[in-house]
């Protein structure tokens, strides 16, 4: 495992995750005819959320499979390693969407978040960001867990959540089953 410092070591990959809605909505023909520029963003459900696979930069639909990892590619909960969130406004996100799987060393986590941002894939339609890393603390022999959630509302609020979450090995055996556990993700 890489270490962070001389107590902490990384045990998973930091992800960055986009929940994209396909922006269905109608924008008033009496705002269309005023010539006023607004943007339309309908309330997030599993019906307006997006979960076709895009080229690089939302554009054209992806049907060749790839198995290297795109930050374009839509993965379900299961395969993406996820779990629900439940974000600020207490709606159930299920897990899964648009992840960007970030780098272990500052440097390159820099860059791919400068392509990422270059790219537009945080966009207006962009409804909810997920950061989350995990670490492992051998001198307490404990994971923790840290998330942070941005929220993006219809009406252009954003709300945001942070969560740290440490959870100590009580046994050898468990200590086994986690990793175990963990690398099988």
């Amino acid at each position: 495992l890489p270490a962070i410092d001389k107590y902490f070591y990384y045990s998973s990959i930091q992800k960055l995750i986009n929940f994209f809605h396909k922006g269905l909505c109608k924008v008033p023909n009496i705002i269309i005819r005023a010539n006023i520029s607004v943007g339309c963003a309908p309330p997030f459900t599993r019906s307006t959320e997006e979960t076709r696979n895009f080229k690089f930069n939302w554009t054209g639909i992806e049907t060749e499979k790839n198995p290297i990892p795109s930050p374009w590619i839509h993965v379900n909960a299961q395969d993406a390693g996820t779990v629900e969130f439940i974000g600020v406004t207490s709606y159930n996100y299920h897990g899964g969407g648009y992840i960007a799987y970030l780098h272990r060393n500052r440097r390159y986590t820099n860059h791919t978040l400068g392509e990422l941002i270059f790219s537009n894939w945080l966009d207006f339609n962009t409804r909810l960001i997920i950061i989350e890393l995990t670490m492992y603390n051998v001198n307490v022999n404990a994971f923790t867990v840290v998330g942070f959630m941005v929220e993006n509302l219809p009406g252009g609020v954003f709300l945001r959540l942070s969560q740290v979450v440490t959870f100590e090995i009580k046994s050898r055996w468990a200590f086994w089953v986690v990793i175990f556990t963990l690398f099988s993700l």
